[in-house]
């Protein structure tokens, strides 16, 4: 029994690790990263130009830029 725990262990592991190379070699995956991070900078500094609506704001942009990217991932990938 813990010898097939140990195999299917590995095994999982060894797919995860492959899945990994292969989404860090595709250059659209740092597209997606790079745009993200200027979203959320950018929902920041928007929200800090809104009167006691901040979080709001936040959020909205938020889900807004996950459907906007999920959007684009399907697309593209």
């Amino acid at each position: 029994m813990g010898l097939i725990f140990i195999f299917l262990t590995k095994f999982m592991f060894n797919i995860a690790y492959n899945t990994f190379k292969e989404l860090t070699r595709n250059k659209i995956l740092y597209l997606i990263l790079f745009f993200g991070i200027i979203l959320i900078v950018f929902s920041l500094a928007l929200a800090s130009l809104s009167l006691g609506q901040t979080e709001k704001i936040i959020v909205d942009f938020g889900l807004a830029s996950l459907e906007v990217f999920g959007f684009i991932s399907v697309i593209f990938i």
